[in-house]
């Protein structure tokens, strides 16, 4: 079952301090980066880079955006997140090859090797591997809200008491 839709009413300085750079810098600045041989995404000519953080760089990011999301949503279900990320990646590694004209990512890809140990005494190996392409960047889209989520809980902190 998929958890329900939420709503919250964004000012214009709300829609300002979302920093989605921010977050990409900072992992940047904590890892060792390789430039490979320049290759073609979808005709575009890139560079290539290898991307290798600081483990522990990298788990303090993830947790100061989850507790960052956390409070923003005010999510429950979230809490636990940040401390089983933590605990459980054990290595890295990421590619991204970007547009030499225009400097936009266009692929990216990343392998994610991390151990979990719930309450019990058995341990789950977990291997992640993912690959993302963009394009179409600066294209107008048509976004469409689906019926469901013309019922979406608000989670503002309006004049309804919601959460801040």
């Amino acid at each position: 079952m998929l958890p329900p839709w939420l709503k919250s009413e964004m000012t214009d300085e709300d829609w300002e301090s979302e920093d989605l750079l921010g977050p990409q810098m900072e992992l940047l600045n904590c890892s060792t980066v390789t430039l490979l041989d320049d290759e073609e995404v979808k005709g575009v000519d890139c560079y290539v880079l290898k991307i290798a953080p600081d483990i522990e760089k990298y788990r303090e990011l993830i947790m100061n955006q989850s507790i960052i999301e956390q409070a923003e949503t005010g999510a429950e279900m979230m809490q636990d997140i940040p401390d089983i990320l933590n605990e459980s990646i054990s290595n890295i590694t990421m590619t991204e090859w970007i547009a030499k004209d225009k400097k936009f990512v266009m692929k990216a890809e990343a392998a994610i090797d991390m151990t979990m140990s719930p309450d019990t005494e058995e341990e789950a190996k977990v291997a992640m591997d993912y690959t993302m392409t963009f394009y179409d960047y600066n294209v107008p889209v048509s976004i469409v809200l689906p019926p469901e989520a013309e019922a979406a809980m608000d989670i503002g902190g309006n004049e309804t008491g919601g959460p801040r």
